[in-house]
């Protein structure tokens, strides 16, 4: 377990109700209303639900006046994000804390291929390589798990992975525990199996699975605590 950093301008609000995939009204001390933007596009009802308390940040923009960056847990909180559990990650390889990527460098970001667009592209001395993260957020007992909704973008993107590594590149997908309590990963299966059939194929394909976490402790402290928690495929 190691601390990276501190989130400083963080506060507190509680929820009112979710409203759509983007946005969810929530309330402060005062009764002061605000709109947050949710940029995860996960149900995450276990952690979105009236009264339940989520972490956010100033943000002015059109329709929103808050930006959630996590939800409060008993035991610190989970990093629900996803713009910021990649700059996170981004963070945590450029400072050589992720031992499978120790002798890479992110080359660019957003790549397309095939009309889908993978997050990164990766690159050491002498091989190219593909990487796709995803947000494991939602727990069942110590289990973090993707999706909690069926997810035919995921599916895509696992089968381009298989399909790059086919092609000799160093092909790779990196679940995001972001939880305080997660101490192991697995699909979703209950929601969507042909994510576990497809994760199942790729790896026997030779794509890399990993998960990740890390999280902010209930004062706003970033704690790294692996870059290899135990995954289960079956």
């Amino acid at each position: 377990t190691m601390l990276i950093d501190k989130f400083s301008d963080l506060f507190r609000l509680k929820v009112i109700e979710r409203l759509n995939r983007f946005t969810v009204l929530l309330v402060d001390n005062n009764g002061t209303k605000y709109l947050g933007l949710l940029r995860n596009t996960g149900k995450l009802k276990d952690l979105i639900y009236p009264d339940a308390v989520l972490v956010c940040k100033k943000w002015s923009r059109p329709k929103t006046n808050c930006l959630i960056i996590g939800a409060e847990t008993k035991y610190g909180i989970a990093l629900i994000d996803t713009y910021t559990q990649m700059r996170v990650f981004e963070k945590l390889a450029n400072l050589r804390y992720i031992s499978w990527l120790k002798d890479y460098e992110i080359l660019k970001k957003e790549v397309t291929i095939d009309d889908s667009r993978l997050d990164y592209m990766i690159g050491s001395k002498d091989t190219i390589g593909y990487m796709e993260l995803k947000s494991a957020v939602f727990m069942n007992n110590d289990t973090a798990m993707y999706p909690d909704t069926p997810s035919e973008r995921g599916i895509r993107h696992i089968n381009l992975l298989k399909s790059i590594r086919e092609m000799g590149y160093r092909s790779i997908i990196s679940f995001i525990a972001a939880h305080p309590t997660a101490k192991q990963f697995r699909p979703y299966w209950e929601v969507d199996p042909k994510i576990r059939e497809g994760l199942i194929n790729a790896k026997l394909k030779g794509v890399e699975i990993y998960a990740v976490k890390y999280y902010l402790d209930l004062d706003g402290n970033l704690i790294f605590e692996t870059d290899n928690l135990p995954i289960i495929l079956d």
